[in-house]
């Protein structure tokens, strides 16, 4: 965090804080629901919120038993308010994606994008499209695009830079992939980048990805 003068505080970028669960007003803390443990979901945030769609988790009582739908497999999207310490399950309209573990996500604004992914079984029930959930109007769309799309993977990268989305790497399951595919976000339409780069000289295949921004 910045102080009064704008400087960064000492540690700012190499500190890890837990941030901890407070119940909304008027609520108790016993009545005060948190997402249950999971793993191949995807968080992404913006100055406000942090949000979390998604995963897995094997232990039938942990995902919610008989209430999840969706076992093992969370179908949710969730959103924790840094300034009151609050979560909060956010109730959606529309078309949530059906693969849960393992798909990309990045912000944009007030909407969601979602790449990708893998349901069960693994590997075998893999997505390539993009959804799209406004998290002010709370309703998931299908984006619908041109050209020739990635093929179905999970495990990739992505990220959003000058109105364009980069999706890298990834894997169907049984073929894992240095491919680099773009998305132009005005026209809807995919194009896959060839690199200029000999063949040795390309990043080993390997799962799964990460990304950052520069």
């Amino acid at each position: 965090m910045s102080n009064a003068g704008g400087a960064r505080s000492p540690g700012q970028l190499n500190t890890f804080k837990r941030l901890t669960s407070r119940p909304p007003h008027g609520e108790t803390l016993a009545g005060l629901r948190t997402p249950p443990a999971r793993s191949g979901h995807r968080c992404v945030a913006d100055n406000t919120n942090l949000y979390v769609f998604g995963g897995y988790n094997p232990d039938y009582d942990e995902s919610g038993g008989s209430d999840n739908e969706d076992y093992p497999l969370f179908r949710e999207l969730w959103r924790y308010h840094f300034a009151t310490g609050c979560w909060q399950q956010i109730r959606t309209e529309g078309y949530m994606p059906t693969e849960l573990a393992s798909m990309s996500a990045v912000l944009h604004g007030n909407n969601l994008l979602v790449f990708g992914g893998t349901g069960i079984p693994f590997g075998e029930n893999n997505g390539n499209d993009v959804h799209v959930c406004n998290v002010n109007y709370k309703r998931w769309s299908l984006l619908n695009c041109r050209g020739k799309k990635p093929n179905r993977i999970y495990g990739q990268a992505m990220v959003i830079i000058n109105g364009f989305l980069y999706v890298f790497g990834g894997t169907t399951g049984y073929i894992y992939s240095t491919d680099l595919h773009r998305l132009d976000l005005t026209t809807r339409e995919w194009s896959h980048l060839k690199p200029n780069n000999p063949p040795d000289d390309l990043p080993e295949e390997r799962l799964p990805c990460s990304s950052e921004m520069p």
